[in-house]
């Protein structure tokens, strides 16, 4: 039965194929040179150093292998091999890199300790101040459930002693680079002002990663009953509303989208978190 492909237009096919492949695994690591470089320039931290170092050392020897294979260093199905190996590093070490680049709190990360709440004369102005990073950004508005009420309720001072503790716990689960901010009546819309209300500004966050911030610190907040004065401890939930920034948003509109978000948590029972 005669071949329909010689052997010789098949290796070529081959070759052609791994340095195809080779190319496309580059594609992939330098799409991720830029996300990580700032990632380990505004969040240092060991493992992201050695992840750093092993995207550059992935992509050295991708540059190598598919600049040798281009010069007819290897053929047939050596080539096909050596491509679909810079491709494979280039799905994985650059799936990685983005990965860490955007993920809100890295697992087993440690979250920042001793961390205040910062007052702020304008949330815009703050969020304004960040429009140079590349990187993705959430916002995430965190409410004390019916806090307002409280003083009426259960004492002059309660209100302030769930705020406290509210404080405490959300500090114990934002990261280093995140910035919480207490806000006041006036610095966002009016429809915030029903309670003590926390901004969390995530860099380098998704709008999934926000979500599953907003988890955690839903469940910090219902970890931390505040004690009172007379009674027994005060169970707290807290409702938040969480939203991405789109490119080229406006500060104001960005943060009315959260508050939108944080408006459905209040209407679909309270003590839920919810993306806008």
């Amino acid at each position: 039965m005669r071949t329909l492909i010689d052997a010789s237009t098949l290796e070529r096919a081959m070759t052609l194929g791994g340095v195809v492949l080779a190319l496309g695994g580059l594609v992939g690591l330098d799409r991720a040179r830029g996300p990580l470089a700032t990632l380990v320039r505004d969040r240092p931290h060991p493992a992201r150093r050695r992840l750093g170092l092993l995207h550059r050392l992935a992509l050295v020897a991708g540059l190598l292998a598919t600049g040798a294979l281009a010069a007819g260093w290897r053929g047939g199905g050596d080539a096909l091999a050596i491509g679909a190996a810079v491709a494979l590093a280039g799905l994985l070490v650059g799936g990685m890199a983005r990965l860490a680049a955007t993920t809100p709190v890295p697992p087993g990360g440690t979250p920042a300790q001793g961390r205040t709440v910062e007052t702020v004369a304008s949330l815009s102005d703050v969020i304004a101040g960040l429009d140079a990073s590349p990187l993705p950004m959430a916002l995430l508005l965190v409410e004390c459930d019916h806090a307002s009420r409280l003083d009426a309720a259960l004492g002059q001072g309660t209100t302030q002693r769930v705020q406290d503790a509210v404080a405490t716990a959300l500090a114990g689960q934002v990261r280093a680079c995140d910035r919480l901010v207490g806000l006041a009546p006036g610095i966002t819309p009016a429809e915030v002002a029903a309670g003590p209300v926390f901004a969390v500004l995530c860099p380098a966050c998704t709008l999934v990663g926000g979500q599953a911030l907003g988890r955690r610190l839903r469940d910090a907040v219902a970890r931390h009953p505040v004690k009172l004065e007379r009674g027994g401890p005060l169970a707290v939930s807290a409702s938040i509303g969480v939203a991405q920034r789109r490119p080229g948003e406006a500060p104001e509109a960005f943060i009315a989208r959260a508050v939108a978000a944080l408006d459905a948590a209040r209407h679909e029972g309270r003590n839920r978190v919810r993306a806008a």
